[in-house]
């Protein structure tokens, strides 16, 4: 969104230069894209000056050039050699003087030198529009107006206007930063300033010839709809400062009414719309929605079919505009208009964002009305262009104000504490200045105590419902430079226990990224075509999207999966193929008449665990590694045993889950081949996902207890043994835990062989089991007698053999 910074010290008394301006827009919030000079003219017009032509008389060696004497404002007249056929005396123009640079038309520079021309001297030049850059006429010399003054710099004379351009990044919350005097509020509480307000107090009723009636058939689409009539309209050319103002941020001058319009929109924010008062039929206004499949024309000539969800403006009989969006072509300002009925209204910001986006026509008035307008603002927006008309385009009033405002929406209140702000700041802010900042951004503060205030919000921050909102407001203003920190370093187990969810994620969150993982943040938007490449098995009926941005993005996620995989191919094709991500988010899906909404963590590994040393290996990540981050994972919230299965033909190759309480809530494995090549990756990704929302619950009632480090030492067996293939590790490490489960503190399957040195079917495991006993050190004998029970459960139970 484009700002003016001429426009913008209108309303606020200041000495600071625009990119100081800029610095301090951006501290609020309100970050500055970009700085621009704007000129009314592309290039400068310094050194050429108003001048008048005293004299003329024939060059006497040249038929075609005449010797001209010139007042120039220099106290002296200049000789000048012209060869225009128009030049008279008496006749004010436009004189460059010795010294100048022009910059005509033709883009080639010219320097303005002091010359002789067929031997008589000439000290300067009178201008052509071309010589200028002003237009391509070269006929004749610009002529002036008679009464400007001789030695006037030609761009005060012409009325060219230079400006400086902020360009504002702005968020879809801020649409009360979408005016000039949006902006300078902001600025003026930044600088502890007042704003000045343009003055709507001497609006007045000069007769009521006319009576409009206004029916709101839907008061949730649309809870203030109010306008006033002017006649006498003199619809034409708007002068040149209000001109200027709009082509310097890139809206074109229509005529005196719809640039009016305009210009209080874009100084106050509100919306407004202009109607022809002949196309008002029936002298009545009906706010309702459309109906399905009729044609409407609108604004820019475009006949669109409407689906019956836009809310439009209707005359008596027939539409006359798409509300908070564009007006029909059959109520357009044209040249012979002399009667308007201006609307200012608030319209729901849903509504108007469907309509928008459905017929793509995306307005300056829709931009506003989709992050809410001030609709306390909605009788003085209508008052200041009542007089703005009345002024340049010479109409009155003609009508009282008609306001269709039943249900007043009263401000809604806050609870604000101070203690509350210094413990979120770690700071101590002053009061007063809280104070003082709130006031300045136009908060009513309706009670005041030591402990903090009770605060009225005005509806122009519609998002501003909590006191962590109203703190955000505060500190935005008071900057956060100056929010001090303290030197003490402070540490906190890497464990966080309880119910709060925010704590468990955080910890989460520092146990991946010191394993060296990245956390990502992706939308939770996704790609309909990324379906069909789960199973039915993983299919749910997704939340569609009514109206998507793109067709890439058209419903709402079923699976964390994609997001990741869209992350990877984004790195990987930037030659960054060694990553491990995670990411919080959320799923979405239909069950009948209901939506389901899910918390999730997802991982994603791919490349290479360790990059190639000189004294170390090269690691690629496997199945293994994935398994065993979320198995650390899960310990760290409590759950102290687990087991999984097996997983089912799926979106991944292969793998294993977790249920809990009968559902799967945790699962790991590599990404089937074809998914992972659809996405353009030539490489393997593995894969965890947990639900957190069961997660949670089950955390809720963990307890986690704490022994001392045992004073006795462990004692380690090897075995090596032969299975079949189609046993497990857990099965094996679960008969050797089984034949003392309260002296065998570990068990590690340190090798693993399948080769042609073992009998066909079967494979060999290494494993090594550590002992310990908490209260005495144990002893051989000991050890011997249960490493034989061992034995026997593995023969017995799974047919194993024990190699020497």
């Amino acid at each position: 969104m484009k700002i003016s910074y001429r426009w913008l010290s209108d309303y606020i008394e200041h000495s600071k230069t625009p990119h100081e301006v800029a610095d301090f827009l951006t501290h609020t919030g309100l970050e500055v894209e970009d700085v621009q000079d704007y000129a009314s003219l592309p290039h400068s017009l310094e050194g050429v000056v108003v001048g008048e032509v005293t004299d003329v008389k024939p060059h006497p060696d040249a038929d075609k050039l005449t010797i001209t004497k010139v007042n120039a404002g220099t106290g002296e007249l200049l000789q000048i050699i012209c060869g225009a056929p128009n030049v008279k005396a008496g006749q004010k123009v436009a004189v460059a003087l010795v010294g100048t640079t022009l910059l005509p038309a033709s883009d080639k520079p010219l320097k303005i030198r002091k010359a002789k021309i067929r031997g008589v001297e000439s000290a300067g030049m009178i201008c052509a529009e071309d010589e200028l850059g002003l237009g391509n006429d070269h006929s004749g010399i610009m002529v002036l107006n008679e009464d400007l003054t001789a030695g006037m710099p030609l761009k005060e004379a012409l009325e060219l206007y230079e400006d400086t351009v902020l360009e504002i990044g702005l968020t879809p919350n801020r649409g009360d930063a979408a005016s000039h005097i949006g902006v300078a509020r902001d600025l003026a509480a930044y600088l502890r300033k007042k704003i000045k307000y343009p003055d709507a107090g001497h609006f007045k009723i000069e007769e009521e010839s006319f009576n409009i009636k206004i029916k709101i058939e839907n008061r949730q689409d649309c809870p203030r709809y109010a306008g006033v009539v002017l006649s006498n309209v003199k619809v034409g050319e708007s002068p040149k400062w209000l001109q200027n103002r709009l082509k310097a941020i890139g809206m074109q001058p229509v005529n005196n009414v719809v640039d009016a319009t305009n210009f209080v929109m874009l100084e106050m924010g509100q919306p407004l719309h202009a109607f022809d008062i002949r196309q008002i039929a029936g002298n009545e206004i009906v706010v309702k929605r459309a109906e399905k499949g009729a044609k409407f024309i609108t604004l820019d000539g475009k006949t669109r079919e409407l689906t019956g969800h836009e809310l439009m403006i209707w005359n008596a009989e027939i539409p006359v505009g798409i509300a908070g969006v564009m007006g029909g072509e059959n109520s357009e300002i044209k040249d012979d208009t002399t009667t308007i009925f201006i609307e200012s209204a608030f319209f729901d910001p849903t509504v108007i964002r469907n309509a928008a986006r459905h017929h793509k026509l995306h307005t300056d008035a829709a931009f506003r009305f989709e992050r809410v307008v001030d609709i306390e603002n909605t009788i003085y927006a209508l008052m200041r262009s009542a007089l703005l008309i009345g002024e340049i385009a010479g109409a009155k009033v003609s009508s009282r104000i008609f306001d269709e405002y039943p249900y007043r929406i009263e401000r809604p209140e806050i609870r604000f504490s101070f203690q509350y702000l210094n413990k979120l700041t770690g700071s101590e802010v002053p009061s007063q200045e809280v104070v003082e900042i709130l006031e300045h951004l136009e908060y009513q503060i309706l009670h005041r105590d030591k402990e903090g205030l009770q605060v009225a919000v005005p509806l122009y921050r519609g998002d501003v419902t909590r006191p962590a909102d109203l703190a955000e407001e505060v500190l935005r203003i008071y900057s956060l430079n100056r929010i001090s920190f303290s030197n003490n370093v402070k540490s906190v187990l890497a464990y966080t226990h309880g119910d709060n969810k925010e704590d468990w994620n955080e910890s989460t969150a520092r146990y991946l990224s010191s394993n060296g993982f990245f956390e990502i943040l992706s939308t939770s938007l996704s790609n309909s075509e990324y379906l069909k490449y789960l199973p039915e098995n993983e299919q749910v009926a997704p939340v569609e999207i009514l109206e998507p941005l793109s067709e890439e993005l058209d419903i709402m996620r079923t699976t964390m999966l994609f997001s990741g995989l869209e992350a990877l191919r984004y790195n990987i094709n930037r030659q960054q193929r060694d990553l491990k991500l995670y990411e919080f988010g959320r799923t979405y899906r239909k069950e009948g008449f209901e939506y389901i909404e899910e918390q999730h963590l997802a991982i994603w590994i791919t490349g290479n665990l360790r990059s190639l040393a000189w004294n170390d290996q090269e690691k690629e990540a496997d199945y293994y590694f994935a398994k065993g981050i979320l198995q650390m994972i899960l310990k760290q919230s409590g759950m102290s045993s687990f087991e999984f299965d097996r997983l089912k033909a799926g979106s991944l190759a292969y793998g294993q889950f977790l249920e809990l309480e009968k559902k799967s809530f945790a699962k790991v494995g590599k990404v089937k081949p074809e998914i992972v090549a659809a996405f353009d990756i030539g490489q393997d990704v593995f894969y965890a996902d947990i639900d957190l929302d069961l997660l949670y619950q089950h955390q809720r009632g963990q307890k986690v207890h704490y022994k001392p480090v045992s004073k006795f030492p462990v004692i380690s067996r090897d075995l090596s043994l032969l299975l079949p293939s189609s046993a497990v590790y857990e099965a094996v490490k679960q008969e050797i835990v089984k034949a003392a489960p309260n002296m065998i503190s570990e068990v590690t399957a340190f090798d693993v062989y399948t080769g042609n040195k073992v009998e066909q079917g079967k494979k060999s495991y290494a494993v090594r089991i550590i002992f310990r006993d908490e209260e005495k050190t144990l002893k051989d004998a000991q050890i011997d007698r249960v490493v034989e029970r061992m034995i026997e459960n593995l023969e017995k139970n799974l047919n194993a053999k024990i190699r020497k």
